[in-house]
């Protein structure tokens, strides 16, 4: 997808003679298990210190990194958007070349690209989609370990889907949120309200030579999300899956607004920041897209989800 406030290169070139500050805007993925998360965090491993370590190697100067979502230690991302101001002559093209070529393996800048200088990463988004992905068999399996949660319990898809129905609108969600912001009695000093545009439950079931298993995903789309909510949606929607509890126990949850009511958050490995929105079309994510792309030139057997 084109961005309407991205600029073409021919202003950036390396045989520009003086330099400017442009603002650019990244589209990253990576995997989260060996980050501390995507904020800067005092002498430890974070997207934002890779990140900037590269951006200080290729132009000399220190960088400040914004995201369009905070992701907790141990969750990944494949749309996750950032912005920064640099001061190089490369190109677009040759700027993300010789980032990806120093970044480690576990990130990766999918699209490098001029914007205008008053774009936000953060402010400017409408919406973001998370996913979450559970493996549902009698054992784990390596390969999806590191992606996915391992439930042992037979989950029931129609009840999962049943239960999340109640979050499409907009509603108050203190009951799933983190940090304390669903505590009775304790004073809150921001909005628990959120809109949630779509929730679904979808099957994923891989081809694999092992016991059988069911690949479980939950998307969830929302102009904005609390600390550990989607995390904490899946825990609970996970108790009336096992038919442990009945939809309406799920639907009370959310109404009740109390966070005690609600489970422990669902472990941080199975959840992805998947894409984020910055117009009223929806924006693929670069998984999406590559495999798209893959589809249309008849050069692998990829699905693609818009």
């Amino acid at each position: 997808m084109v961005d309407e406030q991205t600029h073409g290169d021919d202003h950036h070139s390396e045989t520009s003679s003086a330099p400017v500050t442009r603002r650019v805007r990244l589209q990253l993925a990576y995997d989260g298990a060996a980050f501390f998360g995507a904020q800067v965090q005092s002498a430890q491993r974070t997207v934002a210190s890779e990140l900037t370590t590269a951006l200080d190697r290729i132009t000399g100067q220190s960088v400040a990194i914004t995201f369009a979502g905070r992701t907790d230690r141990g969750v990944h991302a494949d749309g996750q958007v950032a912005h920064g101001d640099v001061l190089s002559p490369l190109s677009d093209e040759r700027l993300q070349r010789s980032l990806n070529a120093i970044l480690p393996p576990d990130l990766v800048i999918w699209r490098l690209a001029t914007v205008h200088e008053t774009f936000h990463a953060r402010y400017d988004a409408r919406w973001r989609e998370y996913r979450y992905q559970v493996w549902n068999a009698p054992f784990r399996h390596p390969a999806l370990a590191r992606q996915t949660w391992h439930r042992t319990r037979p989950l029931n898809l129609t009840a999962l889907e049943a239960a999340t129905a109640a979050l499409v609108g907009e509603h108050d969600f203190a009951a799933f949120a983190g940090q304390g912001l669903g505590v009775p009695g304790r004073t809150q000093t921001r909005s628990t309200v959120r809109q949630v545009y779509e929730a679904r439950w979808l099957e994923r079931s891989p081809t694999l030579p092992g016991p059988s298993g069911q690949l479980l995903e939950f998307w969830v789309r929302a102009n904005g999300f609390l600390p550990q909510m989607v995390r904490t949606i899946v825990a609970a929607a996970i108790e009336v899956g096992t038919g442990r509890q009945v939809p309406e126990w799920f639907e009370s949850i959310l109404r009740g607004r109390d966070r005690s009511a609600a489970p422990a958050p669902a472990p941080p490995q199975g959840l992805s920041l998947w894409r984020v929105g910055y117009e009223l079309r929806d924006q693929p994510s670069a998984v999406s897209t590559i495999l798209a792309d893959s589809d249309t030139n008849g050069t692998a057997g990829g699905h693609a989800e818009h």
